[in-house]
């Protein structure tokens, strides 16, 4: 069973996502969509989808995807996970820590 602990703390989650207004979330753009990530991905928009909120899918470690074509397939795979009625509260932004882009 759950302990206290765990309960209080997921009730404070639950709380804190009833009240938020943006879903970020962040994937390894140097390899390619798993299904974690999709799931992750499918989450955030279900739950943005609930709570009226908008999603900021961050593509990180751009500056290790080998070519401006194979990063434009990645965020194309991004786009194509979120439905389309969707599409329109989400933003995909490109970075790198690394570079600073």
């Amino acid at each position: 069973g759950s302990s206290r602990e765990e309960k209080e703390l997921t009730g404070v989650a639950r709380g804190v996502l009833d009240k938020t207004n943006l879903y970020l979330t962040l994937i390894d753009a140097s390899i390619p969509l798993t299904y974690l990530s999709r799931e992750v991905i499918h989450t955030s928009v279900a739950l943005s989808s609930v709570h009226n909120a908008s999603v900021l899918v961050v593509l990180n470690k751009v500056d290790l995807v080998k070519s401006k074509t194979l990063l434009q397939e990645r965020k194309e795979g991004v786009l194509n996970e979120i439905p389309s009625e969707m599409q329109t509260s989400t933003n995909v932004l490109e970075i790198s820590a690394l570079t600073g882009q």
